[in-house]
């Protein structure tokens, strides 16, 4: 539902700033979908790659790198 993409978007930043706060220091790992991952950096990955998201406190993606799938 595209309408709420935004209002998902926020709360994914809620959820990220609140689980880094209680890792104390501890990386976060989330698996999610494409569109997901496109609305939350701005950039859209292709099948089996990875984004490493740079996040402020409050959750907000600050920079990304992508890392490739496995190769066939």
């Amino acid at each position: 539902e595209p309408e709420k993409g935004q209002a998902q978007t926020r709360q994914l930043q809620a959820l990220v700033a609140r689980e880094l706060a209680r890792a104390g220091g501890q990386p976060l790992v989330l698996v999610t979908h494409q569109v997901n991952i496109t609305a939350y950096v701005g950039e859209s990955v292709a099948v089996g790659e990875m984004i490493l998201v740079r996040t402020d406190a409050q959750g907000r993606a600050l920079s990304h790198r992508r890392l490739p799938g496995p190769r066939p």
